[in-house]
C-alpha cells in the first residue's frame, strides 16, 4: 500500500491553561485529508451516515456512534454523500488526558456522581428499586 501522508492538529489550537477540553461540531467533507492529533478526541456522529478511516481500517458510520481516538491515531470521516441536503455531522470533544483531569476534579457534583455511581456498581439491588 503507498504511503499517505498524514497531517498534524497541533494542540495549541484549541487549548491554553485556562480551556484544557474543547467541543466543536463539524460538518464533514472531502476536503480534510487523514490527520492525528496532539491529543485525544471523543467522536459522537450526531447525524447522517459516512465512512470512517482510522489508520488502515475503514468503517460505516452513522447518527450515534462513538469513537474515542487517543493521541496520535490517524483518521478522517468521509460524508456518504456530496449534498449539503445530507451532511455528516460529528460532534467533537477534545482534551489532553492529565489537563482535563485537573479541570474536572473540582466540578460541581462531581464528588456526589462518583459515589452514586460506587453505590449502583455495589449494591445493584437499588438501581431496581427493589432494595
Amino acid at each position: 500500500m503507498a504511503q499517505q501522508s498524514v497531517a498534524v492538529t497541533p494542540a495549541h489550537l484549541f487549548f491554553d491553561d485556562n480551556r484544557p477540553y474543547y467541543v466543536n461540531r463539524v460538518s464533514e467533507s472531502f476536503e480534510l485529508q487523514l490527520h492525528r492529533h496532539e491529543f485525544t478526541e471523543i467522536c459522537l456522529v450526531m447525524e447522517g451516515t459516512g465512512v470512517h478511516y482510522v489508520g488502515e481500517h475503514s468503517m460505516d458510520v452513522q447518527a450515534g456512534d462513538v469513537f474515542v481516538l487517543p493521541l496520535g491515531t490517524p483518521h478522517v470521516f468521509r460524508p456518504r454523500s456530496t449534498s449539503s441536503r445530507f451532511p455528516l455531522l460529528i460532534g467533537n470533544f477534545i482534551l489532553v488526558p492529565g489537563q482535563a483531569e485537573a479541570a474536572l476534579s473540582s466540578f460541581p457534583g462531581l464528588d456526589e456522581l462518583q459515589s452514586a455511581r460506587r453505590r449502583s456498581i455495589c449494591c445493584p439491588a437499588h438501581r431496581n428499586g427493589s432494595g
